[in-house]
């Protein structure tokens, strides 16, 4: 066949897929429900009138109606007022309804604040130590506007013939003028290791800090732990659940595995061509976490208690862990085929659904319809 007849051929057969994928979505969802249009980046968040913001890039964030509709961007690189250097995480303030961003490493030392329209409103005056605290990232509100944030610092130190940089996590209380109320969590870890001439590397299966705010708790967990705990506004610990995950440990297959994966990366291809990386040196040396860790991404929670978490071995949609904070119920679920979980907000949840290789909608559904469609309970 001739090349170009070929291609346009395989061209009509992808539309002809699209077409025929549009209609059985349409058929099996109620259309309303179908969002087209937004790109799904770090951050996706519903505000109280609708509107959907997303980070548009390091310095920038987009906005769009609840139909997916651009209406406006605010934020630019800069060092100034309404300034974004490097975007840590942003949120809205359910009390003044206003979208707080945070700035992470090397980025501005502040909390820039904007209103729903994008107006630059106000940098909070905080107490913190920027000398503890090297940059912020994830960031969320309780009901009565106090900000949790968590916090960074890089720490290296001589480990053998090179460097360890260790990173300290820190989930802080701070009040809505930005005042600092108390320290609720810390975590400290190895992250990556250093070597004149022989490069650079993160330390693979290191641990992670996850939380979110569910009615004003706040539920905690790092990667490696097979639990997650839950703390009042205090951090007072009130209770610890278990994942229906368990820990692992990291075996010799996992490090071939990892080594195998690193050779297919391009800056690792480059600098082994160019004589500035070896791999074989790291294996030899790297201080290897015993366990790897046990669930991965962002913590979401329903309007009845449920608490979800992707298994850190998911290959896509499946295996998540669901633990109800009512009765305690623990089960290992998975989604329908090409629908990915990307929040919950309002007793709707929010799936990105993957129609071709390349091309997606996002779909809001009830939580009820989810449980009957989408989510299926393995174990």
């Amino acid at each position: 066949m001739n090349p170009t007849k070929r291609s346009g051929y395989v061209m009509k057969k992808q539309n002809m897929w699209m077409i025929v994928s549009f209609f059985l979505l349409s058929v099996f969802l109620n259309p309303e429900t179908i969002i087209k249009g937004i790109p799904l980046s770090r951050v996706f968040l519903i505000a109280a009138g609708g509107d959907i913001f997303v980070d548009n890039d390091l310095n920038s964030i987009a906005c769009y109606s609840a139909d997916g509709k651009f209406k406006f961007k605010f934020g630019q690189a800069g060092e100034g007022p309404g300034d974004i250097k490097r975007m840590g995480w942003f949120a809205i303030n359910p009390v003044d309804h206003n979208i707080y961003v945070t700035e992470f490493l090397e980025g501005n030392k502040w909390i820039s604040v904007f209103s729903a329209e994008g107006k630059n409103i106000s940098t909070p005056k905080m107490n913190l130590n920027w000398d503890e605290c090297h940059g912020l990232s994830f960031i969320q509100f309780d009901s009565q506007g106090n900000m949790y944030v968590q916090s960074h610092k890089s720490i290296y130190r001589p480990y053998k013939d090179f460097s360890i940089g260790k990173c300290v996590n820190r989930l802080l209380k701070l009040s809505p003028g930005g005042q600092s109320i108390k320290d609720i969590y810390k975590m400290e870890q190895d992250l990556s290791a250093d070597k004149g001439g022989k490069g650079n590397i993160t330390i693979p299966f290191f641990n992670y800090l996850y939380w979110t705010l569910y009615e004003d708790r706040l539920i905690v967990r790092e990667s490696i732990n097979d639990y997650f705990s839950l703390f009042d506004q205090e951090g007072n610990l009130i209770k610890k659940y278990p994942m229906p995950f368990k820990r692992e440990k990291v075996t010799g297959k996992d490090i071939d595995d990892w080594e195998a994966w690193m050779k297919t990366t391009p800056l690792v291809k480059q600098g082994t061509a160019e004589g500035w990386f070896d791999l074989k040196y790291w294996r030899k040396r790297l201080p290897f976490p015993g366990y790897k860790p046990v669930c991965g991404g962002k913590i979401h929670a329903d309007s009845s208690g449920n608490i979800y978490n992707m298994s850190y071995e998911s290959k896509g949609n499946d295996k998540w862990a669901r633990i109800n904070l009512r009765d305690g119920k623990t089960s290992i679920i998975d989604f329908k085929e090409n629908y990915f979980l990307i929040t919950i907000r309002n007793g709707y949840f929010y799936f990105k659904h993957a129609i071709s290789e390349d091309e997606y909608v996002i779909v809001k559904m009830p939580e009820k319809e989810a449980n009957e469609k989408i989510i299926s309970v393995i174990k």
